[in-house]
């Protein structure tokens, strides 16, 4: 378990199935972090959603150290080659969080933590045009 200065890190559990499936079934969050149609998922339709979650070199639930509200989930994706050390970040905020400035204190740990500890060469992320906050965010 990790913290930033008002968030905590942590691996993901059995009971935050129900946050995975609200992010992934609200239309705000999923037309960011789904490929293909965005459509609701139920748990008969979520195998992707968890073989992302097992594969990942790095899933982490993410949360708000004062309250323990579950803010989202941040992820380091496994990138075809290992050897080029390079880290590939996913990150998908609540829309109750949004507007808090937490994107940025994610991603400040996330990058932080990928050349630290996970010796990474450089950091990649893919962005769905539209995503304008994100852009911005990113740009910094």
């Amino acid at each position: 378990m990790f913290t930033s200065e008002r968030l905590r890190f942590r691996a993901f559990q059995q009971t935050d199935k129900d946050h995975i499936l609200e992010l992934y079934n609200d239309p705000r969050v999923s037309v960011y972090i789904t490929h293909g149609f965005v459509v609701p998922v139920n748990a008969e339709r979520i195998e992707h959603i968890w073989k992302m979650i097992s594969d990942a070199v790095m899933f982490c639930m993410v949360e708000e150290l004062e309250t323990g509200s579950v803010v989202g989930f941040s992820v380091f994706l496994p990138v075809s080659e290992q050897k080029s050390r390079n880290s590939s970040w996913g990150v998908a905020l609540s829309p109750s969080h949004w507007h808090k400035g937490y994107g940025e204190e994610i991603g400040k740990f996330m990058v932080d933590y990928a050349f630290r500890h996970l010796a990474s060469h450089r950091v990649s992320l893919t962005v769905v045009d539209g995503n304008d906050r994100a852009i911005a965010l990113y740009k910094r």
